[in-house]
């Protein structure tokens, strides 16, 4: 389990596996309840041909591509049919079985990138 405050967010990340996190949910302003479902492929290569297919319309734009603060994979989200968000990225953070967890507290979501789905601009 790890945490983000910052900015009226209040996440929590439930890790499976050695994934830092595969569920987040999350208490914002205008949303209480699952956030997001973590998918990791490959590589960067595979998360920019499924962005392209988001930008020409395949699916709702969450967040831009972009990489977090607390976890370095790169990623974007998109909008579930059930209105909840798919994480779709690669590069997470891998979880030691022999190192102590520490939970820890962000300022920020994002390293770079990460952008409101309303502020990005379909090619």
């Amino acid at each position: 389990l790890s945490r983000h405050h910052g900015s009226g967010l209040e996440g929590y990340f439930l890790n499976g596996g050695h994934r830092h996190h595969v569920v987040a949910i999350g208490a914002l302003p205008s949303f209480v309840g699952l956030h997001h479902i973590y998918l990791e492929v490959d590589s960067i290569p595979t998360v920019g041909r499924a962005w392209d297919k988001v930008l020409a319309g395949a699916a709702p734009i969450v967040s831009s591509l972009g990489q977090h603060a607390n976890d370095p994979a790169v990623s974007f989200y998109v909008e579930s049919p059930s209105g909840f968000a798919f994480e779709y990225g690669c590069g997470s953070r891998l979880i030691s079985d022999e190192l102590p967890w520490i939970q820890t507290r962000w300022d920020t979501a994002y390293l770079w990138g990460g952008h409101p789905g309303s502020a990005v601009t379909k090619a």
